[in-house]
């Protein structure tokens, strides 16, 4: 049980460390609000800080991308976080999160 506290506790601070970034980059309240709401909703099914260990997002990203062929072809995503809308554009979305993320965590 204190194993997964101590979990809570560190994703919590990194939470709040990512925060902090993001506002010394000079981003708005709402952008900085959308990005860790971007980041929780990716972090459901991937977990950003293993992805950064594992190829620093790379791969990740790769999955995120959705290209205009892609929506004129009508392809599937090749992601699981649910889009609810415009594919190429959540997934966009999305991405510009993890890349802000990734950056962060060579960061720190």
């Amino acid at each position: 049980m204190e194993c997964i506290n101590i979990l809570i506790a560190n994703k919590i601070m990194k939470a709040a460390n990512f925060r902090t970034w993001l506002e010394n980059q000079k981003y708005d309240d709402d952008t900085v609000d959308s990005r860790m709401s971007n980041c929780r909703n990716v972090e459901k099914y991937y977990s950003l800080d293993k992805q950064f260990s594992k190829d620093e997002g790379v791969s990740l990203k790769d999955k995120l991308t959705y290209s205009t062929d892609d929506e004129r072809e009508r392809a599937l995503q090749r992601h699981k976080v649910p889009i609810d809308g415009n594919i190429r554009e959540g997934s966009a979305t999305l991405k510009a999160a993890v890349k802000l993320y990734m950056e962060f965590c060579k960061e720190i």
